[in-house]
């Protein structure tokens, strides 16, 4: 996965959530309904923001995988080409030369690639465990600003290595017990408290590369009410870390209940952090969105969805089997730190099964004013450009049903259209200088 693919893959987050419910909704007793999601509709023109109205380099460069290798493409379509790679499982951008690229192999190695395709391999492992309890999630890591240090979370510490695979140092996470937080605490979970375990979710550098922002949420050992040995409303909270320190440098407060794992996303400018949120409360009760906050901790208010907002009201939660599948399940930040982008997936569900599908991209500023729809129809994956002018979006998405071969469009904000620009998947744009 790229560097911005939330959404959807750390730990027990919003991807297993999501596949786990999907799964059971098709599954369900009876003739299943067929889905309907909004159908693809020409766009309308988005209201550009400051930084849309920019000039596009013309350069700009997108990756993407396909075929097991990953791809580069100019924002015009110009010099497609591959890197010569095979089995690759994910990428993240290292520098604006070079990529960490997840291959398999058993375990999964990782590779320091350059854009000419010159391979170094990556001596620390390529593949991260997270225990929580009865059940192991893979855990992502995340690379400093200047790609000199890699973390990753192992169980209950942060480890931090080096460009060449040497561990440099191992971080005590030990916060205030996320059963104690006054918001909720695992034994309204289900989850005794001699079973429970802080379990820690996918880090990310600050801009200055001295400290690491991680969610600490709670797991459990022996039998629990939640799935996979993770209660179903586990409490999560965000801290900060000192390297030097090597101890918890200060939670950041979040009046948003976080109820899963997340991995934190920093705004460009290192001022704001995104947060995935997601909540299972029965088989097609499962929620999606995200929170922001100052870097430094307060919330920051977001524009509201008034389609899904809607939605929800449609819903008849007391009905069994009722409820709403999905929400919010891929954002990105603004080049100019002052808005969202965000792929919105769901449906209501009645008697188990899902049929009224709302499916979209949608512009959320930080003012508090309504988010914004700038497409309808399927989409996952959104990446900002640079510039601001371009979104690049995965099209022909429901919950986890890919179009064979996965499509990469372009939305330009200077035309308010959306493009077809290749095949592909897991787009991330290369980082400017």
């Amino acid at each position: 996965m790229s560097q911005k693919d939330y959404t959807q893959l750390a730990m027990v987050a919003a991807v297993l959530t999501l596949a786990l419910a999907a799964s059971a909704c098709r599954g369900a007793g009876g003739p299943q309904a067929t889905l309907t999601p909004s159908p693809a509709a020409a766009p309308r023109s988005p209201t550009p923001t400051a930084a849309a109205t920019s000039t596009a380099v013309a350069s700009e460069t997108l990756a993407f995988i396909r075929d097991g290798d990953v791809w580069l493409i100019n924002a015009d379509g110009s010099n497609e080409r591959a890197l010569g790679l095979q089995g690759v499982l994910s990428f993240l951008w290292v520098s604006r030369d070079e990529l960490d690229v997840v291959a398999r192999a058993e375990p999964p190695m990782h590779l320091l690639v350059d854009l000419d395709g010159n391979v170094r391999e990556l001596l620390f492992p390529g593949d991260f465990d997270v225990s929580g309890g009865l059940s192991t999630a893979h855990a992502r890591g995340s690379w400093s600003a200047d790609g000199s240090l890699f973390a990753v979370p192992v169980n209950d510490r942060l480890v931090v290595y080096d460009r060449d695979g040497k561990q440099v140092r191992q971080l005590e996470v030990e916060p205030t017990p996320v059963l104690d937080d006054p918001r909720g605490s695992c034994d309204e979970s289900g989850i005794k408290r001699e079973n429970a375990v802080n379990v820690l979710g996918s880090p990310v550098f600050t801009p200055d590369g001295k400290s690491v922002l991680v969610a600490v949420f709670c797991g459990a050992y022996g039998t629990t009410e939640g799935d996979l040995g993770f209660p179903r409303n586990t409490y999560a909270r965000l801290y900060r870390v000192s390297l030097d320190a090597g101890a918890v440098e200060a939670l950041l407060p979040l009046s948003t209940n976080l109820r899963s794992d997340s991995r934190p996303r920093l705004s460009p400018d290192g001022s704001r952090v995104a947060l995935a949120d997601s909540s299972y409360d029965s088989i097609c009760s499962v929620s999606f969105d995200f929170s922001v906050a100052n870097a430094h901790g307060s919330d920051v208010p977001v524009s509201p969805l008034r389609d899904l907002e809607e939605l929800y009201r449609q819903a008849d939660f007391t009905d069994v089997g009722g409820g709403v599948l999905g929400g919010v399940v891929g954002f990105d930040w603004s080049p100019q730190s002052n808005a969202i982008v965000t792929s919105v997936d769901a449906a209501i569900c009645r008697g188990f099964q899902p049929q009224t599908a709302l499916t979209g991209l949608y512009l959320q500023k930080l003012d508090g004013s309504p988010g914004k729809r700038l497409l309808e129809g399927p989409t996952h994956s959104p990446a900002w450009s640079p510039s601001g002018r371009y979104v690049a979006f995965v099209s022909g998405r429901w919950f986890g049903e890919v179009s064979e071969p996965p499509l990469i469009r372009l939305l330009d904000f200077n035309t308010g259209e959306a493009v077809y620009l290749t095949k592909g998947s897991d787009p991330a744009w290369q980082p400017q200088p």
